[in-house]
């Protein structure tokens, strides 16, 4: 076969075999690019296909660069494309048409982990001024339907769409028309862009059926380095057919604002401004000329999101090579309506603001101190709630690194009553005045108060009113940094007149802290750090509390410490706390206390002292010296537990003497119930007449109707015993050891078959009485008894005793011995029932004894109560 024939067979296998490879990867390739692009979702239905044009009956495919951006889904009918071939290889669009289109926005979602960052710096002028080669020189969209979020949730706009390139004018034209579903309101934009190199131009017209009106232009001239900038805007009152639209949009008009906005608002700027050499719009300012007029004027109040405005301003900037020659501002607008969300759902009304601005200086000055004056005032309000507000404050505008200086400002608000009604907190006459000066900028700000601020009110709250609070902040700084936390760190102190409370005697109060607080924003939520240091909380009669405190993500950690009280100086407890007990008196020695309490994931916990000293007062009609003791008082959710080991009474005379007294015990409760709880007692022992009484370990439920307890008596001196008792003419010697099981409830101690006896070898006891005498002589038998009696030396010394809640005491007492000088010291037998008012004998000893003149005034008092009482119980029967 001829060799040329060998080389066509093989050409055509391989372009066989060769193309639909070509093909598969020329697809894969297209698919790629369009994912790349953020084209998704694509749909073509071609009709025709030709070298000069092509037609397709739809064309359907989403754009949406990203996950987290905006997605525009496109769908256009029977779309036209034209081109005309420059070279080989190299179509030129001629026109694109689509009969009809529709285009769906859907918001972008936000990203609260994404940076979002503006930088001035990233302006600069391009390089190429000409459109892309590959737009068409015309655009066609005869009927384009737009559906966009609204506040209805879904609005349909009609459009049309005109764009073409003027080859003559070398200029491209466009223009469209917005109306809504009704055609109730038509929006036309104008264009014209010249993209020349050297003098590039745009200019824009925006008009609203005659309500709003926007021009731009801008003009370029590269070949002498200048630009200029105009801007027009002009805004009338709506018209019925925008109100219409609006409502069906769920975007309604206040009526009242309706009737007052009957003068357009209008805008106007003028900038000439030279070009950098370098195309960078950051050093605009720096190293080049600038000449800026700009006006505004709001005759009538113009809504805005946050209030009405109404005034006007107008101003002039000129800047050469970074120098300002001419600086001008005047400005004076009323703020009314306002729209403070914050202050609204706290209560707080601000009826409107003057605002005042000025400046003016013809001397050259640097970018980095532009002066201007700025004078707020709140307009006058007749409500409670309404906040009334007078600063004025002195700035340098550092345009150069675009930041605010606040040289010096002053300030002044006023608010007659405040009312936090959830939490029951009512504040009246709050007043505060004072100065300050800071920065800001985009990435940082701080605000220093002076040390001249302070803060008046009063507050009320059912549990507690504060006639007047006077507040002082000194060393006030607030600031953010960054991205770090917001911060504010003061020193306060405060003085409270006339602080009432339940529990508390009204008086004067004072704190004062270190205080920094630590406001951090993360995915759209706030926390609070707090930190407080150095914290004094005093009044008038010495009690002083120190503490300090720390509060972060909801959880609360305090330490506290009470200064050590000397009690020869005062009380400073009992005249601070009303409930103090009235028969309670602290006259002597040391109480020291502290402690830890500690709030974390809504539960309580805590760990605190308290310390005693010497302590010596009086309770009631009882005398008690030397108390020592370490309490320990510790919290766990909704129970708390008190306990000592070691406390001690020297010395504790209810007209007996007794004492020393050593315990150690605990309490446990709930804070809802504190009074029914369970009294452990470890330890209890009391020192009395010679011997003692104690108690074995042991529980006291205070929920019940009545607890047992059994003292242990041991050793008692019997001597010691007859010398209580009011009379002198009985003495004795001997040990008596024995139980007393006594019973506690509400209606008082009863003891019931308590026993007590003489400890072997026995005892003796004398009584001679010269009425023991008399009485003998007419009864034989009772003459024999207290003849024995005159010196009887017992062997068997036994007693049963009984107590009532009337305060009867019975004591059955068995004696068995004998008098040596009587009959020979033959053996007697004696059984003997006797029976005290305990509670009147005890009150015979207080004033024998005359411990001490409160204790005797309180004695005569409970005599006469109980005189009283006799009468009044005779009287009744």
């Amino acid at each position: 076969m001829p060799r040329w024939r060998t080389r066509i067979i093989r050409s055509i296998l391989l372009l066989i075999l060769g193309l639909p490879l070509l093909a598969t990867l020329g697809f894969i390739w297209l698919q790629q690019q369009i994912k790349a692009a953020g084209i998704s979702e694509l749909s073509i239905h071609w009709q025709q296909l030709g070298l000069h044009s092509a037609k397709m009956s739809q064309l359907q495919f989403r754009f949406q660069p990203s996950a987290s951006d905006a997605a525009f889904d496109v769908d256009l009918n029977e779309l036209s494309l034209q081109w005309r071939w420059l070279s080989w290889m190299q179509p030129q669009l001629t026109l694109v048409t689509s009969r009809e289109a529709r285009l769906v926005y859907t918001a972008a979602t936000p990203d609260p982990q994404q940076a979002k960052t503006a930088g001035f710096e990233q302006l600069s002028l391009p390089e190429q001024w000409q459109l892309p080669a590959f737009l068409p020189q015309q655009i066609h969209f005869p009927k384009l339907q737009l559906d966009m979020p609204c506040p209805a949730g879904r609005c349909q706009l009609s459009s049309q769409i005109y764009a073409s390139y003027d080859s003559q004018q070398q200029q491209w034209q466009w223009q469209s028309q917005l109306t809504d579903e009704a055609q109730l309101i038509s929006v036309k934009l104008d264009a014209f862009y010249r993209p020349d190199n050297n003098t590039p131009a745009l200019d824009l017209t925006l008009q609203l059926d005659q309500q709003l009106a926007l021009t731009l232009k801008q003009q370029f001239n590269l070949a002498n380095q200048q630009a200029s900038t105009q801007l027009a805007l002009s805004i009338s009152p709506p018209s019925a057919a925008l109100l219409q639209l609006l409502t069906s949009w769920q975007l309604t008009l206040p009526e009242r604002w309706l009737t007052e906005f009957t003068q357009p608002l209008q805008l106007a700027s003028n900038l000439n401004w030279a070009i950098p050499e370098d195309g960078n719009l950051q050093r605009l300012l720096q190293s080049h000329q600038l000449d800026w007029h700009f006006a505004a004027l709001a005759p009538s109040p113009f809504i805005l999101p946050w209030g009405w405005l109404q005034g006007e301003v107008q101003g002039q900037l000129n800047i050469t090579d970074g120098v300002i020659n001419r600086w001008q501002v005047k400005s004076e607008m009323s703020l009314s309506q306002l729209q403070l969300a914050q202050l609204q759902q706290q209560g707080i009304q601000l009826p409107g603001l003057m605002i005042n601005l000025s400046s003016e200086t013809s001397e050259p000055m640097s970018l980095a101190a532009l002066p201007l004056n700025i004078s707020v005032k709140s307009q006058p309000g007749a409500a409670d709630n309404a906040l009334a507000l007078n600063s004025e404050m002195r700035l340098k505008l550092n345009l150069a690194d675009l930041a605010v200086i606040i040289e010096q400002g002053n300030a002044a608000l006023s608010l007659p009553q405040w009312q936090l009604t959830e939490q029951g907190l009512s504040f009246k006459q709050i007043q505060w005045q004072g100065s300050f000066h800071g920065h800001w900028q985009a990435d940082n700000w701080q605000l220093q108060l002076q040390d001249d601020n302070a803060l008046k009110l009063s507050l009320t709250h059912p549990l507690l009113t504060i006639e007047q609070i006077h507040l002082s902040i000194t060393n006030m700084q607030l600031q953010q940094v960054k991205q770090m936390p917001m911060q504010l760190s003061t020193q306060l102190a405060a003085s409270m007149q006339g602080l009432q409370h339940a529990s508390l005697v009204k008086q004067h109060w004072q704190w004062q802290a270190d205080t920094k607080l630590e406001l951090v924003t993360a995915n759209n939520t706030a926390s609070l750090k707090a930190t407080l240091n150095n914290g004094v909380l005093s009044n008038d009669m010495g009690l002083s509390l120190q503490h300090q405190l720390d509060w972060r993500d909801e959880n609360l950690a305090l330490q506290w410490q009470l200064a050590d009280m000397f009690l020869l100086a005062g009380n400073p407890l009992a005249g601070t706390f009303s409930d103090w007990p009235a028969l309670l008196e602290l006259n002597r020695g040391r109480l020291g206390a502290n402690g830890d309490i500690r709030w974390q994931q809504g539960k309580l916990s805590g760990r605190n002292q308290l310390q005693l000293r010497d302590l010596s007062g009086i309770y009631d009609r009882t005398l008690v010296k030397g108390i020592n003791a370490d309490m320990q008082l510790s919290l766990h959710d909704s129970q708390f537990n008190i306990s000592s080991d070691n406390l001690v009474i020297n010395q504790i005379n209810h007209g007996l003497e007794l004492g020393p007294l050593k315990a150690s015990a605990q309490y446990s409760a709930t804070m809802a119930q504190p009074g029914t709880g369970v009294i452990a007692l470890e330890q209890l022992a009391l020192q009395v007449m010679g011997g003692n009484l104690s108690v074995s370990p042991q529980q006291l439920d205070l929920a019940q109707e009545s607890n047992q307890l059994t003292f242990q008596i041991n050793q008692l001196d019997l001597a010691q015993l007859l010398q209580q008792h009011p009379s002198t003419d009985i003495k004795g010697q001997g040990k008596l050891s024995g139980t007393l099981p006594i019973s506690i409830s509400k209606q008082g101690i009863t003891i019931k078959a308590g026993r007590v006896a003489a400890e072997q070898p026995g005892g003796k006891i004398q009584y001679q009485s010269a009425s023991s005498s008399g009485m003998g002589s007419v009864n034989q038998s009772m003459q024999l008894v207290f003849s024995a009696l005159e010196d009887f030396h017992f062997t068997v010394l036994a007693s049963e005793i009984s107590y009532d809640t009337s305060g009867k005491l019975l004591l059955a007492l068995n004696l068995r011995g004998a008098n040596p000088a009587l009959q020979q010291g033959r053996a007697i037998n004696l059984n003997i029932n006797l029976e005290e008012d305990l509670p009147a004998m005890i009150t015979s000893l207080q004033l024998t004894n005359k411990l001490n003149d409160t204790i005797t005034k309180r004695v005569q008092q409970y005599i006469q109560q109980k005189q009283a009482a006799a009468a009044a119980a005779g009287a009744k029967k």
